[in-house]
């Protein structure tokens, strides 16, 4: 039965296919209708510019829907929120003079001084007690040093790990814009360039209809 479904099958794989440049299809057929239907039925100057001023006004708000998609898919403010915003900020006769007042904030920097206990030689003292004292200056040497080789160690494991999730965000980031840029072609600009398409037709039409009626008579 498998062989009876492989045609229906690939019949929708195929609609689906034709489906997708919508737009385009939609661009197409608007564009025909509007210049075969003057150029058929009435076959005059004034139905040849009449088509092409409703094309060039179906272009304009075709245009301007997909700019606003566009803004909106950037959570953009809307034109009304922009327009609203504007007007508001419209100047009064007498209006309040605002001094932007600076404030400064003074940080305390506290600096941590790690000292470091020190026995000094006294050449006056006894032999024992001087060989005690280096004994003692060589432990807190060692003592000095392992604690900045573990300081060191950790901050070798934060640099690595910094390096790490920074790689990460990058990749995260770049493909976020490539989503991004890929939902902006799929909502938007087609539509944009579909109403720029609709508009040279329109002012073609419209600028050449007394030499396309001409023509046609």
């Amino acid at each position: 039965m498998d062989w009876i479904k492989q045609p229906f099958r690939y019949l929708s794989r195929v609609i689906q296919w034709l489906i997708e440049p919508r737009i385009v299809w939609m661009c197409l057929l608007v564009l025909a209708a509007a210049i075969l239907i003057p150029f058929y039925t009435w076959k005059t100057e004034f139905s040849i510019r009449l088509s092409g001023y409703l094309l060039e006004m179906f272009g304009l708000g075709l245009t301007l829907f997909g700019l606003v998609k566009i803004r909106s898919h950037f959570q953009l403010d809307s034109i009304k929120t922009l327009l609203s915003s504007w007007l508001a900020r419209f100047p009064k006769w007498r209006g309040n003079v605002v001094l932007g007042v600076g404030s400064a904030r003074s940080k305390s920097f506290v600096s941590n001084a790690f000292f470091s206990v020190w026995s000094p030689d006294d050449k006056t003292a006894p032999l024992e007690e001087r060989v005690d004292k280096i004994i003692t200056n060589i432990e807190r040497l060692r003592d000095t040093q392992s604690q900045n080789r573990q300081k060191i160690g950790a901050i070798e494991s934060d640099v690595t790990e910094l390096k790490k999730s920074e790689a990460k965000a990058r990749e995260e980031m770049e493909k976020k814009i490539k989503e991004d840029m890929e939902s902006v072609h799929a909502g938007g600009i087609f539509e944009s360039m579909a109403g720029l398409v609709w508009l040279a037709g329109g002012l073609t039409l419209s600028t050449l209809s007394e030499e396309l009626s001409r023509w046609l008579h």
